[in-house]
């Protein structure tokens, strides 16, 4: 195992166990405050059937929706586990398959790390939102996590050469080097456009505005995805 690899490595176990140890922190201070929450929620009708649904009180927000309200609930000690767990099985996957990956395995292994910081910080936003009294989740930072994401990628996507694990793996790209190349040229640097909308919809407070911010890199996605690779293939 060389340098990088053993920095890789040593960066999943670590966000890995931070998101343990996060959970392990704020678990007495969800179930100490659980009537404070079964209070502040009673009008909430996703509490409601999620109280009727568990049987319980001691629950805490899992999902949120557009206008940051929070539209789904969970007991507390499956909500506090649902990032540790997914953490777990990418690091432990990556683990797993790592000698696989090839020559290309630096920039599939800048990805794993990405998704799993931003997963972390998912999971302490939510953690901390659910011990405070506020009403609504403010997502920016959710947006902010995301935007450097789809940075590194769309960064990243230029610079692939034809591999098992990483890029856009469809037929045409697959089957000629050249197509290849261009749609990942052109589609990092349209992924690269749409991220900077997310990062532009941290800085706004509307939800419905931060949503629309999100339509340039959806519409990146597919036409990288969908049209690129099908233009490409025609001309070459």
């Amino acid at each position: 195992m060389n340098k990088a690899d053993k920095l890789v490595v040593s960066s999943l176990i670590g966000i890995l166990l931070v998101s343990i140890l996060l959970s392990l922190s704020f678990y007495p201070r969800l179930v100490d405050e659980a009537a404070e929450r079964a209070q502040r929620y009673e009008g909430n009708s996703a509490w409601q059937e999620a109280v009727e649904r568990t049987g319980t009180n001691r629950l805490m927000p899992t999902h949120f929706g557009v206008s940051g309200v929070p539209d789904s609930f969970s007991r507390i000690s499956f909500g506090i586990a649902i990032a540790p767990a997914v953490l777990l099985v990418l690091t432990a996957l990556y683990l797993l398959l790592r000698s696989r990956m090839g020559e290309e395995k630096v920039y599939t292994s800048l990805i794993v790390v990405a998704v799993s910081g931003v997963l972390l910080v998912l999971h302490l936003l939510i953690l901390r939102f659910s011990t405070t009294e506020d009403a609504v989740f403010d997502a920016r930072m959710v947006h902010l996590a995301l935007g450097v994401l789809f940075l590194v990628i769309g960064n990243m996507l230029g610079k692939l050469k034809p591999n098992f694990w990483t890029g856009i793996r469809v037929p045409a790209t697959l089957n000629n080097p050249l197509v290849w190349r261009r749609v990942h040229r052109t589609g990092g640097f349209l992924v690269t456009g749409g991220a900077v909308f997310l990062l532009a919809a941290a800085l706004v407070e509307s939800g419905i505005l931060q949503l629309v911010l999100y339509i340039p890199l959806a519409a990146a996605l597919l036409v990288t995805v969908l049209i690129l690779p099908r233009y490409y293939s025609r001309r070459s």
